[in-house]
C-alpha cells in the first residue's frame, strides 16, 4: 500500500509531527521560535549551525507535508464520495490562498479537478469548490491566465445568477472578483459574456453580502477598465444603479455611488445620462445628503454624493430641480 492510500482526504495521516504544525512560513517561524529562544542574545550574531540545519530540515517538511496534501486531495476530489470531496476542498483552502501553492496545484492539474465540481448536485461542494477557485486566482496572474484559458469566467457567472442557493453564488462571486482584478484580458471577457448583467442580478438579490461584494466589484473593475465603463452605458447601468439607490438607505450603496463616480467622472455621456429627469438622481443626493448628514459613519456616501453633483449638476440644473 502507498503511504497515501487509505489516508483522509485532509492529509492529516500520521507522521512527523511538526510536519503537521509547518502548513505555511507563519507555522515555519513559530516552530522555529518553539525550538529555540524566542530573542537571541545578539540579534545581529551569525545563525549557528544547529539552528540553520533545524530551518532547512523544517522547510523541507513544510513544502513536502503540502505537497502530500494537495496530491491527497487531488486523489479525493476525482471519488464519488462527496463527504471525501468536501473535505479535500476545504483543506485545499486553507493552502491555495498562497501564490506558489496555487501555482503547485494548478500544475498537478488542480484547476482541471476542481472546476467540475461548480456543477455538483451538493450546494456545499458548489461553494467550496468556487471558494477554492477564488483564492487560486486572487492576486496571481499565473492562475488567472490558465483559469480564462479553460472557460472558467463564463460558469462562475451562471453559478451567480443561477444557482438555487445563496452560499455559492457569494463564493462564485468572489472568484469573479479575483480573476477580474487586475486582469484585462478577464475584463474583456466579461464584457463579452455580458457580465453587467450578473452585477445587477447579485444588486438586486436581496442578500446583503451578495449586494456589497457585487457593488463593490462594480466600482472596482470600473475604475479598471475603459470598455467595461463603455458597455455599462449600453446596457442602462446607469439607470438600473439609480432605481437601486432609490430604495432607503443601505451600508452597500456607498459602493454603489462610488461605481457612479467612477462612470460619471468619464464625463460626456455618462454625465447625461446622470442628468436624465426620469432618473430624479439629483433630488436623491439631496435627500441622502439630509439624512446622512453628520453621521460619521456616512462620511464616504456623503463625499461621493458631492462629487457626483459637482460631476453632473451645475447649480442652475440643481435650482431646476
Amino acid at each position: 500500500m502507498s503511504s497515501n492510500e487509505g489516508a483522509p482526504a485532509d492529509g492529516s495521516g500520521s507522521g512527523d509531527g511538526r510536519r503537521d504544525q509547518v502548513r505555511d512560513m507563519q507555522g515555519l517561524l513559530r516552530l522555529s521560535i518553539q525550538h529555540g529562544t524566542a530573542e537571541p542574545a545578539d540579534p545581529g550574531a551569525p545563525m549557528d549551525d544547529e539552528r540553520r540545519q533545524f530551518l532547512a530540515a523544517a522547510m523541507h517538511h513544510a513544502s513536502s507535508a503540502i505537497a502530500d496534501a494537495l496530491r491527497t486531495a487531488l486523489a479525493a476530489l476525482a471519488e464519488t464520495d462527496t463527504e471525501r470531496q468536501l473535505a479535500a476542498l476545504r483543506v485545499l483552502r486553507d493552502h491555495v490562498d498562497q501564490v506558489d501553492v496555487a501555482n503547485d496545484f494548478e500544475k498537478m492539474g488542480g484547476l482541471a479537478a476542481v472546476q467540475p465540481l461548480l456543477a455538483s448536485a451538493d450546494g456545499e461542494i458548489r461553494a467550496e469548490a468556487a471558494g477554492v477557485l477564488g483564492d487560486m486566482v486572487q492576486n496571481n496572474p499565473q492562475c488567472q491566465r490558465a483559469a480564462l484559458a479553460a472557460g472558467l469566467l463564463p460558469q462562475l457567472l451562471k453559478v451567480v445568477q443561477a444557482d438555487p442557493e445563496p452560499v455559492p453564488r457569494v463564493t462564485a462571486l468572489q472568484a469573479v472578483s479575483g480573476l477580474l482584478r487586475h486582469y484585462p484580458p478577464a475584463q474583456a471577457v466579461f464584457c463579452a459574456q455580458d457580465g453587467c448583467t450578473a452585477l445587477v442580478s447579485a444588486m438586486q438579490s436581496g442578500q446583503p453580502r451578495m449586494q456589497t461584494k457585487a457593488a463593490f466589484l462594480l466600482g472596482t473593475v470600473c475604475s479598471e477598465s475603459g470598455e467595461l465603463r463603455r458597455r455599462a452605458l449600453d446596457v442602462g447601468l446607469i439607470e438600473q444603479v439609480c432605481g437601486l439607490l432609490a430604495a432607503p438607505h443601505q451600508s452597500w450603496h456607498e459602493h454603489l455611488l462610488a461605481a457612479l463616480t467612477v462612470l460619471a467622472a468619464d464625463g460626456g455621456r455618462a454625465a447625461a445620462e446622470c442628468r436624465r429627469p426620469e432618473l430624479r438622481l439629483a433630488q436623491l443626493l439631496t435627500v441622502r445628503e439630509q439624512e446622512l448628514k453628520g453621521l460619521d459613519e456616512a462620511l464616504e456616501v456623503l463625499e461621493h454624493c458631492r462629487t457626483l453633483r459637482q460631476l453632473c449638476f451645475s447649480a442652475e440644473d440643481e435650482g431646476e430641480r
